[in-house]
């Protein structure tokens, strides 16, 4: 039989060479990808240490002696007026197509007494403006929850750009409250920047977009005003193209105000004074006459006969409805809060704001108070997140300066982030370390060393696997499938004049800004049933690790490249050759098999329970199978307090078709897919 020792020079092995150094070009990419992970991670979980928590308002149906309507006072001067266009800004980095003066002449030319532009943070004021009304539209976050600040005093360029709690949408509304006369929700239906539940729990804004060019955002009205919240509407074209029909002249707020100038136009949507117009002309649009009360009666008065008119109420109910009239009376009951009427006709559709009952003039929620000690603790674990975001970055990084600077021995764990978790579920003994660090530099292990010698298990008469087999998964976190991978054996190869299998194993997947791609490798001896090389290619975000072990089984000796020699077990089983070497166990209920044959020999013996029969189906199909529960000797999901369990198929093949773990987050499965060459 060939020798399996390595070179010796006085009886001693020789290590192999250190790895030669990274390139200083490669060590410079990966600082840099460091420094940008870690800018991203400071811009998108920093913000949220500035979030306090808040006490809400109840919800509480409007109530008073008197019904208040905002069409009281109105005059015979109406305004047509939109506050929501985009002109092109940024350096084109934004969606508006022409410039400020060009969208501000195109409002002109159609018909418009106010033409807002309502660039993202920015102030934009057309030339010869007499009516300048300072807009911007806030909000860069990719879930579109956005705002127009009316009447802007400044630009508050703060936002959250990810994914947004109802506490941050709050704490954004408070900003923006102090900065303006007016703060209006806009496109709340879009990418469900704002939840209907969410917006009628929310304040301190006083306009709601209830029409664009986009949708219709009634429903959420309906749910603002249900809870109590005297928010008026507003209408705009929301246009980023003015040269597009489709998106200007569409939908406008007509604003009973003497003048198209700032302060009378404001003051008036402060009344609610206005009404929505969604139509194609202002020409041929109704307008509205007047809307009286005499006691709880409702009399709506229109232009022209109009095609339909209807009172909603509380909740949105349709209360009552006619067709073909000019006007419309209607009749509040006790259980009617508020009321406001849609009427439509062949020009478009008019949304009146309601008439509430109150004991004077209404006004929108103002921004809540705050919680101390709640606010305190959601702050704290905010920073404690970004800090320990930063610290896994920069491990590396400090463990590489430690050694340098101080001569400790600092072991190189991979990224224990979620993505992280995949090299451990295909191949679960490598839990091991990404829980535990090696303490292995030269030192041996007596005792685990004796029971991995006295342990020979005889290598079966027929392997459960063969050259070309493949076996593609699905892994998912919870629902959400975050990536793939595939187990492998190919060969046969030479290695040191033994004839061995390459067993592999190969991840693909990620999150957004975390992408991974590991590439594991055992030249597997099936003869001896041990490893005697393997090598592992990870890519995890940013981090990046090329280890290459070799084994000497004889000698219970392993050299990593770059490293002293050190201590194995006497059949040594890396992490992609472990699960093969399961597969070859007998699998009946009940029975648990110990084995200390793992190459790191403090993660010894790894116990594997063998639980029960079960069948299941996975996407490759219906399986028999047999339910199995490894522990090793970490704090790790296989830990003995750990919830893992692996499905093998119950025959001689043992092919591992699903794993499910429990974690203190969520949950991960893997599951078999169809595969090419699949046994």
């Amino acid at each position: 039989m060939p020798s399996l020792d390595p070179p010796a020079i006085d009886g001693h092995p020789v290590p192999h060479e250190s790895a030669p150094a990274a390139p200083a070009w490669r060590r410079a990419g990966r600082r840099a990808s460091q420094v940008v992970a870690a800018l991203l991670v400071t811009v998108l979980v920093l913000p949220y240490a500035l979030v306090p928590v808040y006490t809400a308002h109840s919800a509480t149906p409007f109530s008073g002696p008197s019904l208040f309507n905002p069409y009281a006072k109105a005059g015979a001067t109406w305004q047509r007026a939109n506050f929501h266009a985009h002109s092109r800004a940024w350096g084109g980095l934004t969606s508006g197509r022409q410039s400020v003066d060009a969208v501000h002449a195109a409002y002109i030319a159609h018909g418009y007494d106010v033409a807002g532009l309502s660039n993202y943070h920015l102030i934009s004021r057309a030339a010869g403006d007499t009516s300048f009304l300072p807009i911007y539209e806030h909000g860069f976050s990719i879930r579109k929850t956005h705002q127009l600040v009316i009447g802007a005093r400044e630009v508050t360029a703060f936002d959250i750009p990810l994914w947004q709690t109802t506490q941050a949408k709050q704490y954004l509304l408070a900003q923006l409250h102090d900065t303006a006369a007016l703060t209006a929700v806009v496109h709340p239906y879009l990418r469900t920047g704002y939840g209907i539940p969410q917006l009628a729990s929310l304040s301190g804004y006083d306009l709601l977009e209830v029409r664009s060019h986009w949708n219709d955002a009634s429903r959420w009205w309906d749910a603002v005003l249900t809870a109590g919240n005297a928010v008026w509407a507003i209408g705009n074209d929301d246009s980023h193209d003015v040269q597009n029909p489709r998106e200007v002249g569409v939908v406008w707020t007509m604003v009973n105000a003497s003048s198209a100038r700032a302060p009378q136009v404001l003051d008036a949507l402060r009344a609610g004074a206005m009404y929505v117009v969604a139509g194609t002309d202002s020409a041929s649009a109704a307008h509205l006459r007047s809307v009286t009360l005499s006691g709880d009666t409702i009399t709506t008065t229109f232009d022209r006969t109009m095609t339909n008119i209807q009172v909603i109420t509380d909740g949105g109910i349709v209360r009552a409805q006619v067709d073909g009239a000019i006007a419309m009376r209607y009749v509040l009951t006790p259980a009617d809060h508020y009321a406001r009427v849609v009427a439509t006709d062949a020009g478009g559709t008019l949304y009146l704001n309601p008439v509430i009952r109150s004991a004077g003039r209404p006004a929108p929620w103002g921004v809540p108070g705050t919680q101390f000690i709640a606010s305190l603790l959601s702050r704290l674990g905010a920073l404690l997140l970004w800090g320990g975001a930063l610290a896994l970055l920069l491990r590396g990084t400090v463990a590489r300066r430690l050694r340098k600077q101080r001569g400790l021995v600092v072991a190189s764990p991979r990224t224990s982030r979620l993505i992280a978790l995949f090299a451990m579920v295909l191949a679960w003994p490598g839990a091991a370390i990404a829980q535990t660090q090696t303490r292995i530099q030269g030192q041996t292990q007596t005792q685990t060393q004796d029971q991995a010698q006295t342990q020979t298990l005889a290598p079966p008469a027929a392997l459960p696997f063969r050259i070309g087999d493949y076996h593609e998964y699905d892994l998912k976190f919870g629902a959400i499938t975050v990536g793939s991978g595939s187990l492998s054996v190919s060969g046969p190869d030479t290695l040191r004049g033994r004839e061995v299998l390459r067993l592999r194993y190969e991840i693909n997947g990620g999150i957004p800004f975390f992408r991974v791609h590991d590439v594991m490798e055992s030249w597997f001896d099936t003869e001896s049933m041990h490893s005697l090389r393997f090598t592992q290619d990870l890519n995890e975000g940013p981090k990046h690790y090329n280890r290459h072990f070799d084994f000497y089984p004889s000698e219970k000796i392993m050299l990593e490249r770059g490293k002293p020699r050190a201590a194995t077990v006497g059949s040594p089983l890396d992490e992609a050759s472990f699960i093969f070497f399961v597969r070859t166990l007998r699998m009946s209920p009940g029975e648990t098999h110990s084995v200390s044959r793992y190459f790191r020999i403090d993660a010894n013996p790894v116990t594997i329970q063998v639980l029960r029969r079960e069948t299941i189906t996975v996407p490759a199909g219906t399986f028999n199978t047999v339910v199995v529960r490894p522990i090793i000797r970490t704090s790790g999901i296989f830990s003995e307090g750990g919830q893992a369990e692996l499905w093998f198929t119950d025959d001689a093949l043992h092919t591992l078709v699903q794993l499910k773990a429990k974690l203190s987050f969520g949950s991960l499965g893997l599951y078999l897919r169809p595969a090419r060459n699949r046994r």
